[in-house]
């Protein structure tokens, strides 16, 4: 039985690879292996596309209900973080950190979902306005001011498939609105199958697409309207990075 297991082993390990890479696509697979290899600070290539996530209502009709039947919804608590101890357990757990020369730093703010059962954090997602830096590329994302900018979406392993992504985006796409945010934005990259997939109900449209290149400290983008500029080019990234103005989505037609 022992050595009938030793040898199933690398077969078994081959069927897991090869299912990951059906589910997440083949070409974004490729990025993950490049980007594992070569360092950020050598080489980096994106393709990602800009959507505007549909608001709670929008999103209760698209999904039948997803949310609301999900049982565990009452053991689970939506927090903003504000104290340093909660910041810190919220970077640890969606790998994020704060980039402090980014001009919207003060603006980077780590929503998470406690289990009030396990009394520890399982998802986590950070929100910002104004202007995102995508570090490793060499661009900044240029926000409009009735806009939030979702990133860094984490759930933790051993609570996934259980809704509490969709509860996490729900709630915090509510909160926002409250603060007079008209909409909220997040890049996804389009080759990614098991993304799209997963945010397929979550979309409202889509704004553009982005291509961008980094290369030492040169960085080129090339992006579709109503993204600006449609080609764009520095030779500093890290003290000048491209500004990709998402300012025309108020412009796109809803």
């Amino acid at each position: 039985m022992g050595s009938q297991g030793n040898r199933d082993a690398p077969v078994n390990s081959v069927v897991k690879h090869l299912a990951g890479l059906r589910s997440r696509g083949f070409l974004y697979s490729v990025g993950v292996v490049v980007n594992r290899i070569v360092p950020a600070s050598l080489f980096r290539f994106r393709l990602f596309s800009v959507y505007e996530l549909a608001t709670d209502c929008q999103w209760q009709v698209k999904s039948s209900g997803d949310v609301r039947s999900n049982g565990d919804a009452k053991n689970w608590k939506l927090i903003c973080c504000r104290s340093d101890e909660q910041i810190r357990e919220a970077e640890q757990l969606t790998f994020t950190t704060v980039n402090q020369d980014d001009p919207s730093a003060q603006h980077q703010t780590p929503w998470v979902v406690q289990s009030e059962r396990d009394e520890i954090f399982v998802a986590g997602i950070w929100v910002t306005q104004g202007s995102f830096d995508e570090i490793d590329l060499g661009v900044r994302l240029l926000l409009p001011d009735d806009s939030r900018w979702l990133y860094s979406a984490y759930v933790d392993k051993d609570f996934r498939r259980r809704g509490i992504y969709r509860y996490l985006i729900s709630n915090v796409i509510d909160r926002v609105s409250d603060e007079d945010a008209e909409r909220a934005l997040v890049s996804i990259n389009p080759t990614n199958r098991a993304s799209m997939a997963a945010h397929r109900t979550l979309l409202k449209r889509k704004i553009g697409t982005c291509v961008a290149v980094k290369m030492l400290c040169f960085s080129m983008c090339i992006s579709s309207r109503p993204l600006s500029p449609r080609i764009g080019v520095t030779l500093q990234n890290k003290r000048r990075p491209i500004g990709l103005c998402c300012a025309g989505v108020n412009n796109v037609q809803r």
